[in-house]
């Protein structure tokens, strides 16, 4: 985006299009509402705005995530009463790419599933750590979700 006298101007590139400008008119009190926005979502997280704002890179998982919680893992009362449920978890991850702990940010309204969600993530998970501006390795959380669904 560059600011012309009129407005700011938004521009879009495609690589399968052509370039489209278009005369936007002063962004700065939506940028405003939208950055008050994340920093809240933040908050509820347990998770630092600034801190994650001024990373280089987050936390990258090793390895496929998708295989960290899975079907198999199924707690069994959970299975045989077929219930089911997304369980969304963020896991703070240290300097040294090693899980330090694990919190719900939203139930999958059953406590079990919950639990295993974090004991599997946590023995599981394997991550490069976060860089911050320096390119130094350093904590911060990553946050992802599980969907236990009963084979069918």
């Amino acid at each position: 985006m560059n600011n012309g006298k009129q407005g700011d101007i938004l521009t879009i590139d495609s690589d399968k299009a052509s370039t489209v400008a278009l005369r936007v008119g002063d962004l700065s009190p939506p940028a405003k509402a939208l950055e008050k926005c994340q920093r809240d979502l933040f908050q509820t997280m347990g998770m630092n705005y600034d801190q994650l704002a001024s990373l280089k890179q987050f936390p990258k998982p090793k390895g496929n995530s998708g295989r960290w919680v899975m079907a198999t893992d199924y707690p069994k009362a959970a299975y045989k009463e077929r219930r089911e449920g997304k369980t969304q978890f963020r896991l703070d991850v240290d300097q040294n790419g090693k899980v330090e702990n694990c919190a719900i940010l939203v139930s999958s309204g059953h406590a079990d599933l919950d639990r295993e969600t974090c004991r599997k993530a946590v023995s599981r998970a394997r991550f490069s750590p976060a860089l911050d501006e320096n390119n130094q390795p350093t904590a911060a959380p990553w946050v992802s979700a599980a969907r236990w669904q009963v084979p069918r």
